[in-house]
């Protein structure tokens, strides 16, 4: 089993892969190979070096402030953009992330793959839900699999 800060990590970079992806204003981007300066609790390690958040600006700022990074998937902005993505690709402006309530059954055939007794979140889509362990991992799983089912 992953550690947090393993899935989180991996996700990062799963969802910088996704075709449907691109920076917007407000997310956090982390640099994978960072080195914390100073613990922040409650907080994963990786997360310090980079505190700029993505800024409405030139497409050269936004390459400077984002090379070699990935998406922040533990911070809130960063979620809400993400769902903002999904939402967009796939056509659906009521999609959202929601606790899936224990032992509730999945009423749709599942979107990727994993341990489903593990799944803490879904998001439900039409015909489709896509679940996870963290908040961001159905709205990654979400990104990925819209070409697959589009």
């Amino acid at each position: 089993m992953k550690s947090n800060r393993e899935l989180l990590l991996q996700l990062g970079h799963r969802v910088r892969a996704c075709p449907g992806f691109r920076w917007l204003p407000g997310m956090l981007p982390v640099d994978p190979n960072a080195r914390p300066h100073r613990w922040l609790p409650g907080r994963p390690r990786f997360l310090v070096q980079r505190r700029a958040r993505i800024p409405d600006g030139s497409p050269s700022t936004l390459a400077m402030i984002t090379e070699g990074c990935i998406p922040h998937v533990g911070d809130a902005a960063t979620i809400g953009c993400l769902a903002k993505l999904v939402r967009e690709a796939w056509g659906d402006p009521d999609l959202v992330v929601q606790p899936r309530p224990l032992r509730a059954a999945f009423p749709y055939p599942v979107l990727g793959e994993g341990p489903l007794w593990d799944a803490r979140w879904w998001l439900l889509g039409d015909g489709w839900c896509a679940v996870g362990r963290v908040e961001a991992e159905p709205l990654v799983v979400a990104l990925e699999g819209v070409s697959k089912l589009r």
